[in-house]
Formats: C-alpha cells, sequence, structure tokens
C-alpha cells in the first residue's frame, strides 16, 4: 500500500460518526474510511463483497482514535489477500479489530474527553478571567479559534500517525501504546491543570477583586469546593453549583 493510500485513509477517518447508527454503531464510517484500500486489495467485486460484509459488523472506539484501527486493519487484509487460508486470517482480523476496539475507546475517553479537553479549555479561559476589562470580540474569536487549532492538532496528529503506525505495526501496535504510559500523561496535564487555575485564581484575587468583601466571598467558594471535592462530588456537579452560585450572587448584587 503507497503512502497516498494511507493519506486517502486518513482524509476519510474524519467521517466514521457520519452514519452513526444505534444497530451497529461506527461501522459503515469504518468501512468508508477503508473503501479504497479493499478496492485495490481485492480487485475481484465477488471478493470484495464477502469482505465488505465482514466489516459491516457492530464497530464502535474513539473517534480519534480509528486511525490506528484503520491502518491494522488494512494491512491485516493485505496479508489476508495473500495468505491460502483465507477463512482463518478473516477470522483473525475480526478478533483483532474488536479485541482493539475497546481499550482504545478507554484511552480516548480517558485523555480526550476527560483531560485534554478540559485542559485546553482552561488556557482559553485564562486569559479572559485574568484580563477580563480588555477582553473586546476580537479577541474572544481569536482565543475561540485558538482553542480550536490547539485541540485538534493532537487528534489530527493521532490520526494520521496512527494510520501509519497500525499499517506497519499490525497487531504488535499493542506492545508501542503500552510504552505511550497513557495515564502518566493524564497525571501530568492534570496537574499542568491544577497549576494553571491556581496561578489564575491567584491573579484574579489580586489584580481584579477590590474590596475585602469580593475577596472573602472567593476564598469562601475556593475552600468550599475544595472541601466538596475531597469529600467525593464530582467536579460536573460543583461546576454547575458554582454557575448556579454565581447566577444568584448576580441576581442578589451582592
Amino acid at each position: 500500500m503507497k503512502a497516498l493510500d494511507l493519506v486517502k485513509i486518513f482524509f476519510r477517518s474524519f467521517f466514521i460518526q457520519a452514519a452513526w447508527n444505534y444497530e451497529r454503531m461506527q461501522n459503515i464510517g469504518f468501512l468508508y474510511g477503508i473503501m479504497p484500500a479493499l478496492k485495490k486489495i481485492y480487485p475481484d467485486k465477488n471478493q470484495r463483497f464477502e469482505v465488505v460484509k465482514s466489516h459491516l459488523e457492530f464497530f464502535n472506539t474513539h473517534p480519534y482514535m480509528i486511525g490506528i484501527l484503520m491502518g491494522m486493519t488494512v494491512s491485516l487484509e493485505e496479508k489476508t489477500a495473500k495468505d491460502e487460508k483465507a477463512s482463518t486470517s478473516r477470522n483473525m482480523i475480526q478478533v483483532s479489530k474488536t479485541n482493539m476496539a475497546g481499550p482504545l475507546a478507554a484511552i480516548g475517553d480517558a485523555f480526550f474527553w476527560a483531560v485534554w479537553r478540559p485542559f485546553c479549555a482552561l488556557l482559553v479561559v485564562f486569559p479572559v478571567v485574568i484580563f477580563f476589562k480588555g477582553i473586546n470580540n476580537f479577541v474572544i474569536w481569536w482565543l475561540f479559534f485558538g482553542f480550536l487549532i490547539f485541540y485538534n492538532s493532537l487528534n489530527i496528529y493521532l490520526r494520521y500517525y496512527g494510520v501509519f503506525m497500525g499499517y506497519r505495526l499490525r497487531e504488535r501496535i499493542i506492545k508501542n501504546i503500552s510504552r505511550w504510559n497513557i495515564q502518566r500523561i493524564i497525571s501530568t496535564v492534570r496537574i499542568a491543570g491544577f497549576i494553571t487555575v491556581c496561578i489564575a485564581a491567584i491573579l484574579y484575587f489580586i489584580i481584579d477583586l477590590s474590596s475585602m468583601r469580593e475577596k472573602a466571598l472567593a476564598v469562601l467558594v475556593f475552600c468550599a469546593g475544595t472541601y466538596l471535592y475531597r469529600k467525593g462530588v464530582s467536579s460536573t456537579k460543583l461546576f454547575y453549583g458554582l454557575l448556579f452560585t454565581v447566577i444568584l450572587v448576580c441576581l442578589a448584587r451582592i
């Protein structure tokens, strides 16, 4: 498979959820992504028809991790096309794809949804909090596009690199992923986010809060949030609780 064919798979991977359905979820999007490669590997329509049917089974994983699975699957399909024991190889492809979809989904959810997205949003909110009085619509739009670029840079890189890595390593990709030390990366990003929050809180406390009443209220909210978090209250509930509190304070004109 030429590099250009893998690049086509990369671009098509962005449509992984375009035909998402409740019955088989991402199966159509996955097939669409690897279809140009299948046409090249299986020029005979009858043979390709059976392969296409096998890829229409239930499939679901994290959309940002899909490049790894697409690259691996195409590589295994090439191997299968040259293998005399096609039935055994066909079963191996389905098993490999299914067995990797779950763990990759877990990695993607734990990193991108739970850590990376909030961290990128935090970096955008940081200058708004610190320089609130100097923020205008032009700056807000720049921050908005900055968030999209910064957040999706990792997504795009992983999709592209994943296609080539999955194609090259096949089943050995599992050992490669295990070396990433995902938990350490997640912990590092969380610590960076915590430091950013602390810096923003300190600067906001020093610069923007003029009266003692405002400073006392900020300290009270921070202490209450820390206490509730240590007691097991989720960050989502704390966020909406803080939002509700801010609305009440604004309405009461405290």
